[in-house]
């Protein structure tokens, strides 16, 4: 299984030790490369500033295709987080999801 990461240079530098194929391309290159890429690989992982630089049509694409699987991962230094489609589903849905916890209950004083 052919792997590619697409990012920062410091982070492409872990995923290449890792077995992968790691490009840190320039941002007026990225959409070229992903676009190479995404033609000979099984897996793609970019970072969110690489899925910033990507055309938006062709990104929405890639991530919701079976092959390659396309995924947003966190970059090195966690500058940015990738995108949380969770809550972007609840949001275009129009549903919110909440979540109870318990409230600690005193004990019933004594009479």
């Amino acid at each position: 299984m052919r792997v590619a990461f697409v990012g920062d240079r410091y982070s492409a530098l872990g995923f290449r030790l890792a077995g992968a194929d790691a490009y840190a391309p320039k941002p007026h290159e990225a959409q070229r490369l992903l676009e190479r890429l995404h033609e000979t690989v099984e897996m793609m992982l970019l970072t969110p500033t690489i899925a910033e630089h990507a055309r938006p049509e062709w990104l929405a694409a890639a991530l919701v295709q079976p092959h390659p699987l396309t995924l947003i991962v966190p970059d090195a230094g966690g500058l940015q987080p990738p995108p949380d489609f969770a809550a972007r589903i609840r949001r275009i849905l129009g549903v919110e999801s909440i979540c109870w916890e318990p409230q600690a209950v005193s004990p019933m004083p004594k009479p």
